[in-house]
């Protein structure tokens, strides 16, 4: 039960995880000032984001999905999915200028129900593998 709860958490995060690295390469991309900078930022972004952002994603999911089906390192993937989703509201949290609306929030809220059930679950497997 505990591999499926991960896999589903790990699957509910990667839109958030898409959003707030989108609010952080905006942010890099709108800092320039000028709009050839913004253009030239952009294209630097994309340039680079295409082939090795794509490929590091894909890598840091299946990292991130391969310690949850793991025993011995469900306990770090745990920590791993809890830290990811910490980043990921602190981002999307910050970024954003806009007041918070009831709607936002509650777009927001599986991001601290992931941090807390990756904090319990690197708890729990940790309690358990000291038991053994």
């Amino acid at each position: 039960m505990r591999v499926a709860l991960y896999l589903l958490a790990t699957l509910v995060l990667l839109p958030y995880v898409l959003l707030a690295t989108a609010f952080v390469v905006l942010g890099h991309v709108l800092s320039g000032g000028t709009l050839l900078s913004l253009f030239d930022a952009l294209l630097r972004a994309a340039l680079w984001m295409i082939p090795w952002g794509l490929l590091a994603f894909a890598v840091a999911v299946f990292a991130l999905l391969t310690l949850g089906l793991s025993d011995r390192l469900r306990w770090l993937g745990g920590l791993c999915l809890s830290l990811v989703a910490c980043g990921c509201t602190a981002t999307i949290l910050l970024m954003s200028s806009a007041p918070r609306e009831p709607g936002q929030l509650l777009f927001m809220l599986p991001c601290p129900m992931i941090v807390i059930f990756g904090a319990w679950l690197a708890y729990a497997e940790l309690r358990a593998a000291a038991s053994h």
